[in-house]
């Protein structure tokens, strides 16, 4: 390897190690580029790195609005979990905006039924859902899919694994199962009826303190003797910071008279299993 080469490659992985790049990528780069400009080896380098790093800045983070998935870092443009209707970048995502188009491309994984407007209330709601056919309204707070302090393990209720990033919340459970608190290991017929009914109801979520919206799915159930009201509910953490505007490991933190209404429709990706 040639002197000018060396030093382009040592000043790659300066440039790697202070901007926290994957080992090997900008000094790769460095190399090609070097083999077919040595002459101007320190100017080239120089560009080819305000290009990377320019990029790199220019990528949109989580929730931030976008119109197409190339503006985000996490590769998703979409309307999926937003509760305004409008692009945001979002974590987890699977109807993303791939071209100028602003539908997105949908799986069945995520798609919804039902005659729901979005408006909540007991007119667009199956007959056998008996609770919370009304907007509801309560404390939000929030738990992590698979931590002890949390009595959590990455199963949920509904039967199924599910992850920090999924939008995805818990109600009552005594209420969900009419106070018989039925779960697979306690009732199985039981419990196969209520999250067959529960599981995977849509419902806008808000934070009255900051008017942040989400469309979320109930995707687990709430231990009763941690509910403080009919209306509160347990949020999955990612939801949970989006809602709340900021990242936060604080128990204290709870959404106090969060806003939530079913709009009776039903993800099929957070139905029971």
């Amino acid at each position: 390897m040639s002197g000018t080469t060396s030093t382009a490659v040592n000043y790659a992985r300066q440039f790697e190690r202070a901007l926290n790049f994957p080992t090997s990528v900008l000094s790769e780069t460095f190399f090609h580029v070097n083999i077919l400009y040595q002459p101007n080896m320190r100017a080239v380098t120089l560009i080819v790195l305000l290009c990377v790093v320019a990029s790199a800045l220019a990528l949109k983070n989580d929730w931030q609005f976008c119109s197409v998935s190339s503006e985000c870092a996490n590769n998703c443009c979409s309307k999926q979990y937003s509760g305004d209707g409008k692009l945001k970048c979002t974590p987890g995502g699977s109807q993303c905006v791939r071209s100028g188009s602003s539908s997105g491309s949908s799986t069945s994984g995520s798609s919804t039924s039902g005659s729901g407007t979005g408006s909540g209330g007991s007119s667009s709601l199956p007959s056998t859902v008996k609770a919370f056919r009304s907007p509801m309204s309560g404390i939000g707070s929030w738990f992590r899919a698979s931590n002890s302090g949390d009595s959590t393990n990455g199963n949920s209720w509904c039967g199924y694994r599910y992850y920090n990033s999924d939008p995805v919340f818990a109600p009552d459970l005594n209420q969900m199962t009419d106070n018989t608190v039925a779960t697979w290991g306690s009732n199985p017929t039981l419990w196969k009826k209520y999250t067959g009914i529960y599981c995977g109801l849509e419902a806008n979520v808000t934070n009255p303190r900051n008017g942040r919206s989400m469309i979320m799915y109930i995707g687990d159930g709430f231990d009763p003797k941690w509910v403080r009201s009919p209306g509160s509910i347990d949020i999955m953490t990612d939801a949970f910071n989006y809602l709340w505007g900021s990242n936060t490991g604080n128990k204290n933190d709870v959404i106090q008279g969060v806003k939530w209404s079913l709009t009776g429709r039903k993800s099929a990706k957070y139905t029971a299993h």
